[in-house]
C-alpha cells in the first residue's frame, strides 16, 4: 500500500473535496468534505486513523457527530 502523504491530493484522491483554509487565528489548516456537505479539518488524530483504516473510512469515523458538534472555521 502507498504511503498516504499529508496532501490536499491526498484527499482528493480518496474521493473527497479538499482545500486548505485557515483558522479563526490565521493558521493553515486542511479541511475536507464529502460531497455536499459542510468542510471538516483534517486535524492528527482523523490523520494517524487513516493510516490505519483508509482516509474514506476514518473522515466517516470522525465526522459521524458532525451536524451535531461542530467548530465554525
Amino acid at each position: 500500500m502507498k504511503e498516504l502523504t499529508y496532501t490536499v491530493q491526498s484527499i482528493r484522491d480518496a474521493g473527497l473535496e479538499a482545500k486548505w483554509s485557515k483558522n479563526k487565528n490565521g493558521t493553515p489548516i486542511m479541511v475536507a468534505r464529502a460531497k455536499p456537505g459542510p468542510y471538516y479539518y483534517i486535524d492528527k488524530d482523523l490523520w494517524k486513523r487513516s493510516k490505519e483504516v483508509g482516509i474514506l473510512e476514518a473522515f466517516s469515523e470522525h465526522t459521524l457527530l458532525g451536524d451535531i458538534f461542530f467548530i465554525s472555521i
